[in-house]
C-alpha cells in the first residue's frame, strides 16, 4: 500500500506512509511523505469544533464518499455524521439522534462511536455512558448498535440494539470466515485489557468476552480497532490516558483471538513529551481510499 490516513481530535488529519508491516510503522516518515506529495496539503482542523475520537470509512458504492462519526459526550441531539469527497472539505450530514432521558454530566454521553460499512449497510457501534455511576457498575455502560442503508436519511437508521458489555469504545469486526466480532475496552479502574466476543449485531446477542491484549503497559488501553491484511490481524489501540501521555499503539496476530505481538516501534503516533501544537494525540482509526491506500 502506498499511503495511510490516520485521524484524531476535532478534527485534524495526518497522512502517513503505512503498509501495516511492523518494520515500516514509524511516525517520523509523515513529514517526508508530505514533503514529496505536494497534493496532500491539509489545513487543520479539517472539521472545526469539538469532534474527538473520529471513526472514518470510504464507501465507493455511495458516490465514492468518505464518512466520519465522532464522540459528542453530553452534547445533543446525538452522534454527528460528516461526509467528504476529498478529505479536505467536509459537510455535516446530520446527527444520529438519541432520546435524552436525563440531564448528563460533563463526561457522560456518547463515547467513541465506530463507523463501518459491511454488506451494503452502515453500522455504528458506540457506548452511551452515565459518568455519575461507578466504573464497575454495569449500568454505567449502555453499549448500542445502529444500522442503516442510507446515511443521509435519518429514517433509515435502526432503533438502538443493545448488547451486554461492562466497558466502552466498542467496535464491530467481520472476519473472512463469516464470523462477526465485537471488541471493547474497560475503565482503567476495572482492568487494563482489551476484550473480544463473537456477536450477532442484528440482535445484540454476544458470547463470552475474552481478553486479547493488555497493551504495552501504558495507562488505560482503549479504542481497539482490528484490521485484516495479508494474513495478519492488526490491532490498533490508544494508551496512556486521554491526557498528555496519550498515544497510538499497534499489535498483530495470525489469529483473531491472539496472542497479539506488540509492534517494537510502539507508540506509532504520539506527541507526548514534545512542544508540538497538537497534544493529547491518541485515539485513532485507519481506513482505505478509492485507490486502496490505507
Amino acid at each position: 500500500m502506498r499511503g495511510a490516513r490516520l485521524v484524531r481530535m476535532g478534527l485534524v488529519a495526518l497522512i502517513m506512509p503505512l503498509s501495516l508491516g511492523f518494520d515500516e510503522i514509524d511516525c517520523s516518515a509523515a513529514k517526508a511523505f508530505l514533503a514529496e506529495d505536494s497534493n496532500s496539503t491539509f489545513y487543520n482542523p479539517i472539521i472545526p469544533g469539538f469532534h474527538p475520537d473520529p471513526s472514518c470509512i470510504f464507501v465507493s458504492e455511495h458516490n465514492a464518499t468518505f464518512f466520519c462519526a465522532s464522540s459528542s459526550f453530553n452534547a445533543f441531539p446525538g452522534i454527528p455524521l460528516h461526509a467528504s469527497k476529498d478529505l479536505h472539505n467536509w459537510k455535516l450530514i446530520d446527527f444520529l439522534k438519541l432520546a435524552r432521558v436525563k440531564e448528563l454530566t460533563e463526561f457522560s454521553g456518547i463515547w467513541a462511536p465506530t463507523l463501518r460499512y459491511h454488506e451494503e449497510a452502515f453500522w455504528i457501534v458506540t457506548t452511551l455512558v452515565d459518568d455519575e455511576k461507578d466504573a464497575a457498575d454495569a449500568s454505567r455502560w449502555d453499549n448500542i448498535i445502529f444500522k442503516a442503508k442510507d446515511p443521509y436519511d435519518l429514517r433509515s437508521w435502526s432503533d438502538a440494539i443493545h448488547f451486554e458489555f461492562e466497558g466502552y469504545d466498542t467496535e464491530p469486526f467481520w472476519d473472512d470466515d463469516g464470523k462477526t466480532y465485537l471488541n471493547g475496552a474497560h475503565a482503567w479502574k476495572v482492568g487494563p485489557w482489551l476484550q473480544q466476543t463473537e456477536a450477532n449485531l442484528d440482535t445484540g446477542e454476544v458470547g463470552e468476552w475474552k481478553t486479547i491484549w493488555n497493551g504495552t503497559g501504558g495507562m488505560a488501553p482503549e479504542g481497539p480497532h482490528i484490521y485484516r491484511k495479508d494474513g495478519w490481524y492488526y490491532l490498533l489501540a490508544a494508551e496512556g490516558g486521554t491526557g498528555l501521555g496519550h498515544m497510538v499503539t499497534m499489535a498483530r496476530s495470525n489469529n483473531i483471538d491472539g496472542p497479539y505481538e506488540s509492534n517494537p516501534a510502539n507508540p506509532i503516533l504520539t506527541n507526548s513529551n514534545t512542544t508540538d501544537y497538537f497534544q493529547t494525540v491518541g485515539h485513532a482509526d485507519l481506513f482505505q481510499d478509492h485507490s486502496g491506500n490505507w
